[in-house]
């Protein structure tokens, strides 16, 4: 098995189907679970700092032109530079959130002040409010859907004129390899819909913490996508 069909298929089904596979064989699993200390955080946390790695490497070779070998790439460089630059702060944000910017790795007391007005009494910004934490999520997940999910299924099935290759909008959209890692962004929650749409009981081991999970989610897709953007600035490729 090579390294792409790993990004791009093995590793978002594993991180969809494990916490189920844990639920139903090993007691609920409270270690996957466990808030800060739980193998759902930390690979959260890893998916983070390798996207962003991976985006900052980017950034670094298309800025010395080393990978820049799409006529689009080349027409529209100021504005690729600065949508690495962008998707790379995002990462650290959301890297910064998920481990409360150290506090996770240092056990530094929460301030009083932040104390009365965080509800899980850390040192970050999204446990503050639900517009910092709930939308967000939200909003990100139905974009990962549209555009990694939706998307490539609509442009497959449409002819590629050249102009259509080349444009910016094109390079900047997920490519049909990330459908994958965008399907398990949705499949992560659907069964609660089912389930309370048919007002029957959910079986205990598909009573997960969906909302973490769907953190690693979209920290995965964030991955995939990086790296299906970085192979495709390299080989030409647009789709």
């Amino acid at each position: 098995m090579n390294i792409r069909n790993l990004i791009y298929f093995v590793l978002p089904l594993c991180l969809l189907l494990l916490p189920y596979v844990f639920f139903a064989f090993f007691d609920g699993a409270p270690f996957y679970f466990d808030k800060e200390s739980g193998a759902v955080e930390n690979i959260t946390a890893i998916t983070l700092a390798v996207a962003l790695l991976l985006t900052l490497n980017t950034l670094v070779q298309y800025r010395s032109t080393s990978i820049s070998t799409i006529q689009a790439a080349g027409s529209y460089r100021g504005f690729i530079l600065v949508w690495l630059l962008v998707y790379a702060l995002g990462c650290i944000y959301f890297l910064g959130e998920e481990i409360s910017w150290g506090q996770h790795l240092f056990n530094w007391s929460t301030p009083d002040k932040w104390l009365a007005i965080n509800d899980q009494q850390e040192t970050n910004i999204h446990n503050t409010s639900a517009l910092f934490d709930q939308v967000p999520r939200f909003l990100l997940s139905i974009g990962i859907v549209i555009g990694g999910l939706f998307y490539p299924y609509f442009v497959r099935k449409r002819p590629l004129n050249d102009s259509h290759r080349a444009s910016i909008f094109t390079l900047l959209m997920p490519s049909f390899q990330c459908v994958t890692s965008a399907s398990t962004v949705l499949l992560i929650s659907v069964h609660d819909k089912v389930y309370d749409l048919l007002k029957i009981d959910m079986p205990t081991f598909l009573q997960i913490n969906d909302g973490e999970v769907k953190e690693s989610l979209i920290a995965l897709f964030l991955l995939v996508y990086m790296y299906d953007f970085y192979q495709r600035l390299k080989a030409g490729s647009q789709v």
